[in-house]
C-alpha cells in the first residue's frame, strides 16, 4: 500500500518571516512610542518651569517678564522640533498663571501606516498665597513697627526706606489692633533660632544682644546686609512670647543692636549714615535693635501655605509659590 506525504518543507521559514515582520513591527511602534513620551514628559517639565518661573515674577515684579521664558524650555531641536511655551490663562492680578509648552516630533517608523508627526502639548498652573514658615531673620517686629504708607521694592527697584524698631512706641495700628503686652525689657531679638515652623507660631524674645539662634544662614548679622531676608512679624505679644501672624520680605540695608555694634549703613543706633531715622509715628526706643531698609516681594518655593492671600494690603506677606496639581 502506497503511503502519501505532504511536503512541508518551507514552512517554518515562512513562520520565522512573518513572526520576523510582526517583531520588527513591534519594535518599530515601541520605538516611536518611547520617543513620543519622552516629548510629552520634557513638553511637561518645560510647562512646570515655565509656570513657576511666571508665578515668581507676579510675586516679584507684578507682571510677567518682558523678554519671555525661553530659558526654560529646549527651543533646540533632539527628539522634537523644539518647544513653544506660552501663558494660556490667569495673570498676576487673578492669583494664577497657566502656562502651555508644545513641541512636534516626526514619527520615524509611523510613516509607513500614514501617521508622520505628532504634537504633543501640555500644561501647567502655578498659583500664590501667603507663605507659612521658612528661615526667618532673627529680629522680630510689631505690625506696628511700619509705617502705614510705603512703597515695595522688588528685585530691581528699591523701596520707601525704613528704619523699624525692636522696641516701638505703638500700641495699635491701621493693620493690626493686638500688639500690647511686649515686655519692656524686650529687644527684638529672638531666641529660638532662624526657623519659623509655622503662622500662628509663637518667638521668644532674647531679652538681650544674643544671637545664638541655631539654623541660621550666619552668625553674623553683616551677611545679611544687602539680601533679602524673611522678617517674622508679630500681632500679640505676651511678655517676651510673640505671635507671630506673618512673614514679611525685607531688604537689609543696615542694623544696629543693643549696643554700640552695628553695620551696613549705619553711622549710630537707628541712625543711618545719611541721617534717616525713620517715620516719627514708628520710631521707637533707640537703645535697643534697629533695622534698616525696605520691604520688598519674596517668594519661595518651600515653606507651605495658610492659604490665605499674600497680595491683599500695603504689609504684603511672603508668598509661597506652587504648582497647582
Amino acid at each position: 500500500m502506497r503511503l502519501n506525504h505532504r511536503d512541508d518543507a518551507g514552512v517554518t521559514t515562512i513562520l520565522i518571516v512573518l513572526c520576523a515582520a510582526f517583531l520588527f513591527g513591534a519594535i518599530a511602534i515601541a520605538v516611536d512610542v518611547g520617543r513620543a513620551v519622552a516629548v510629552t514628559r520634557s513638553a511637561q517639565n518645560s510647562a512646570d518651569a515655565v509656570a513657576l518661573a511666571m508665578g515668581k515674577d507676579c510675586v516679584e515684579r507684578g507682571a510677567l517678564s518682558s523678554a519671555g521664558y525661553t530659558r526654560f524650555i529646549r527651543t533646540t531641536a533632539a527628539i522634537g522640533h523644539g518647544q513653544a511655551a506660552a501663558l494660556s490663562a490667569g495673570s498676576c492680578t487673578s492669583g494664577f498663571v497657566t502656562a502651555t509648552a508644545t513641541e512636534t516630533m516626526d514619527y520615524s517608523f509611523a510613516k509607513v501606516i500614514g501617521m508622520t508627526t505628532t504634537t504633543r502639548t501640555r500644561s501647567a498652573t502655578a498659583k500664590w498665597a501667603q507663605l507659612r514658615a521658612g528661615v526667618i531673620f532673627p529680629f522680630a517686629f510689631s505690625a506696628c513697627a511700619f509705617p502705614d504708607s510705603f512703597t515695595m521694592g522688588n528685585a530691581t527697584t528699591a523701596g520707601t526706606p525704613m528704619m523699624l524698631y525692636g522696641q516701638g512706641v505703638r500700641t495699635s495700628c491701621s493693620r493690626d489692633s493686638n500688639t500690647t503686652g511686649q515686655s519692656s525689657n524686650a529687644k527684638g531679638f529672638i531666641t529660638d533660632g532662624c526657623v519659623l515652623r509655622a503662622i500662628g507660631g509663637t518667638l521668644t524674645d532674647a531679652n538681650g544682644n544674643s544671637f545664638t539662634g541655631t539654623q541660621c544662614d550666619s552668625s553674623d548679622l553683616d551677611s545679611y546686609v544687602g539680601k533679602d531676608v524673611l522678617l517674622p512679624v508679630w500681632g500679640s505679644a505676651s511678655g517676651t512670647q510673640y505671635t507671630i501672624t506673618s512673614l514679611v520680605g525685607f531688604h537689609v540695608l543696615g542694623w544696629s543692636a543693643n549696643g554700640s555694634s552695628r553695620g551696613g549703613a549705619m553711622s549710630g543706633r537707628c541712625t543711618a549714615s545719611n541721617g534717616f531715622t525713620g517715620d516719627p509715628a514708628t520710631r521707637g526706643d533707640n537703645t535697643k535693635p534697629c533695622l534698616y531698609g525696605y520691604v520688598t516681594s519674596f517668594n519661595s518655593t518651600s515653606g507651605g501655605t495658610t492659604g490665605a492671600a499674600c497680595q491683599t494690603d500695603t504689609l504684603r506677606s511672603a508668598c509661597f509659590v506652587y504648582l497647582d496639581k
